[in-house]
């Protein structure tokens, strides 16, 4: 088993069954309050897509002294940011379109069920090359319609964020427009290898470019290269409409004409069935079972790390950013 954690606070290890030797993906969370609704609501929507063939599939679930381990198939490829990185040049239209379309599929599934992804970002996506298909993983943001996580919380993902999210609006208020808006900028950055808000000129985020990108975002300031294809560009300059009223929505994309300009995956009509045939191995006693007891502060402490003060900084550094935002927002009158 190896550690591949790029943070403190959730632990991320490769790992192989001793006998079948199919390769895992196990996330380590600390029981207790690191296991908020948002981090139990995942588990749901892993259950609930067991089978889906665009989303990861969960294999188990089970507790530690100290953590609520979540075991996921490995899917043996790259994210979507990593691949454009590695050929130095975005994603043909051709290309781009395919893995558009199996990302609507999965982000279909999850808004009919009632899910709203908060993080959805192209290095949530990994392209699975074995069944060259993406798989949408990490629901960590994600929102149901009956439970009450802030969307706001993923103001770290600030490239991604609607004009909505910036703007402070009621939970209740933000549905399925803020996911369409993240597609948008994901479909940006394949064809692109640029984020639609920000500029070449701007360097790394910091505290400073932050109210300049929230500027454009709100005011829907962004340039569609002249290279792209007609049908693109408008599906772009739709998606992008800071009125999300006004937005093109789901349904409306996935009839868009240039979304329907490659054929689209052999088991696209055919999704509820393939999942009807497939069993999640987790049971949904089980799961309610472990989700509950995860709440409860686990036993034990490592010497390496405190949970608590990354905690403190993480909450310290997303109150800055955003009254960073709040502060330019009232400034350019927004």
């Amino acid at each position: 088993m190896k550690d591949v954690s790029k943070n403190l606070v959730v632990r991320t290890y490769f790992a192989k069954n001793s006998k079948t030797g199919e390769e895992l993906v196990i996330k380590c969370i600390e029981r207790g309050r690191t296991c908020t609704p948002a981090c139990l609501s995942e588990l749901k929507i892993h259950h609930m897509s067991f089978g889906h063939p665009y989303i990861a599939a969960l294999q188990d679930v089970f507790l530690t002294e100290r953590y609520l381990c979540i075991v996921m198939a490995f899917a043996a490829g790259f994210d979507l940011d990593t691949i454009i990185k590695s050929q130095g040049k975005p994603l043909s239209e051709e290309v781009a379109c395919k893995v558009f379309q199996q990302l609507l599929l999965a982000v279909k599934f999850l808004h009919d069920g009632g899910y709203n992804n908060r993080d959805l970002r192209t290095n949530n996506i990994i392209f699975d090359q074995r069944s060259s298909s993406v798989k949408l993983q990490d629901f960590m943001y994600s929102r149901h319609d009956h439970i009450n996580s802030d969307p706001r919380d993923a103001f770290k993902s600030l490239p991604y964020t609607s004009p909505e999210l910036l703007s402070g609006a009621k939970k209740s208020d933000v549905g399925d427009s803020a996911n369409i808006w993240e597609l948008g900028v994901c479909l940006f950055k394949l064809v692109t290898g640029m984020f639609p808000f920000e500029r070449e000129s701007d360097g790394p985020t910091t505290y400073r470019t932050v109210p300049v990108v929230i500027s454009r975002v709100s005011n829907s300031d962004f340039t569609v290269p002249e290279h792209l294809s007609g049908p693109l560009k408008d599906l772009l300059t739709r998606i992008f409409v800071t009125d999300r009223s006004k937005r093109i929505q789901l349904d409306e994309i996935l009839s868009h004409p240039w979304v329907n300009s490659q054929p689209w995956p052999p088991e696209a009509g055919h999704i509820a069935e393939i999942m009807r045939a497939a069993r999640c191995p987790v049971s949904k006693e089980v799961l309610e079972g472990v989700s509950k007891a995860a709440t409860q502060q686990g036993m034990g402490r490592s010497a390496t790390y405190s949970t608590e003060d990354e905690l403190i900084d993480t909450a310290a550094a997303d109150e800055m950013m955003q009254d960073q935002a709040l502060h330019a927002m009232r400034q350019a009158n927004i």
